[in-house]
């Protein structure tokens, strides 16, 4: 199977819709006050996510090309979003979050959007389920 056929197959669409919800999930666990074990628990969790995005991200540039790739501007909508979360992580590890505050949350918020990549995949997902 080449790498466009997996980009483009329907069980990767249901995959990577799977990830958004729960990466959606992960994020709404977020609240003030809370203990610092399950604030550890989700930022490992929003790593993990971070890291499935960017690879869904590399094997959509090798299928798809990157002419391709940044023609669909949902692409483009999410590589700015995967970009985020890099940053995101890197500031995280560097302890900028606790300086930076609510512009912290901010770019953690952008990456609530990955849910408008929903809309594209409702066909796809409600498809593959019949």
């Amino acid at each position: 199977m080449t790498m466009y056929r997996i980009c483009s197959h329907d069980n990767f669409t249901a995959f990577v819709t799977i990830l958004i919800l729960g990466n959606t999930a992960v994020l709404a666990c977020d609240r003030l006050g809370i203990e610092e074990n399950e604030q550890n628990i989700l930022d490992n969790f929003n790593s993990f996510f971070t890291w499935a995005f960017v690879a869904e991200m590399v094997i959509k540039l090798f299928g798809l090309g990157f002419k391709e790739y940044a023609k669909d501007t949902f692409n483009v909508f999410d590589a700015v979003v995967v970009a985020l979360s890099l940053i995101e992580l890197v500031l995280g590890a560097a302890g900028v979050e606790d300086m930076a505050g609510g512009a912290f949350s901010a770019i953690r918020s952008i990456r609530l959007l990955r849910v408008f990549k929903l809309a594209r995949s409702w066909t796809a997902l409600y498809n593959l389920l019949l």
